[in-house]
Formats: structure tokens, C-alpha cells, sequence
């Protein structure tokens, strides 16, 4: 599902979906897309939307991988991301 979203706003509003939903398959999909994951800006939308996920070890870590995958760009709204 997430592979396939079209363009960053379909793919923003999946990955904010699926934190909101707090359901832990969906959530465990979502960070197993993230290694292979290379678009800045869906990196971007991720890291924002998993830091309203409920804090666990997996969402710590793949806070902390995005963070260091994006670098300065982590602080950047997604907008500026695709720039």
C-alpha cells in the first residue's frame, strides 16, 4: 500500500493514517518500508508522523535512523522537502 502511493500528499496522509490508527500491523508495515525507502520527502513525511506514534523501541529507532538518514533536512516541513 504504501509503495505505491503516487506523489508525497498520497503518501503523507497513508503514513499519518496508519499512526493515527495506533494499530500495531499497520505500524509494523510501515517501518518495515522505511530501510528501503530512498525519497527524501516520503522520509521526511514518515519522521513527522512517527513522532506522534506512540513511543515504543521499533518507533525510537526508525525516529532515530530517519534523523540520521535526513540529517539537516529532519527539521525541514515536508513542503521544503521536495524542493
Amino acid at each position: 500500500m504504501l509503495t505505491g502511493a503516487d506523489t508525497p500528499e498520497v503518501y503523507g496522509f497513508l503514513v499519518t493514517a496508519t499512526v493515527a490508527s495506533r494499530r500495531d500491523d499497520l505500524l509494523a508495515e510501515l517501518l518495515g518500508t522505511l530501510p528501503g525507502e530512498v525519497r527524501q520527502a516520503r522520509l521526511q513525511l514518515a519522521h513527522e508522523a512517527l513522532q506522534l506514534a506512540p513511543p515504543t523501541d521499533e518507533v525510537q529507532a526508525a525516529l532515530a535512523s530517519l534523523a540520521g538518514r535526513l540529517g539537516p533536512m529532519a527539521s525541514r516541513s515536508p513542503d521544503r522537502a521536495r524542493e
